[in-house]
């Protein structure tokens, strides 16, 4: 995800509303069911993705799915549990 320009691509939106999907699912570390077989459809490293988010939202990209950054973070880290 560090590749990604959030500029560069703001600058290349046309529309009147602008607003950024991720249909991803941040995991700490590899997930394994079953046989072993890892389960890797979807599945990004946190990190890199919320950094990624971060730098959108940052400059003027919206996040308008799943949840905003900080929000969504929280949610996946589960430090909201008391």
């Amino acid at each position: 995800f560090s590749k990604v320009c959030p500029a560069q691509l703001f600058s290349l939106c046309r529309g009147r509303q602008v607003g950024a999907f991720y249909f991803l699912w941040p995991v700490q570390s590899q997930q394994i069911y079953g046989d072993k077989n890892p389960t890797t459809a979807g599945y990004v490293e946190e990190a890199p993705l919320f950094d990624l988010v971060k730098r959108m939202e940052g400059c003027g990209i919206p996040t308008r799915y799943p949840h905003p950054a900080t929000l969504w973070r929280t949610l996946c880290s589960k430090d909201w549990v008391p």
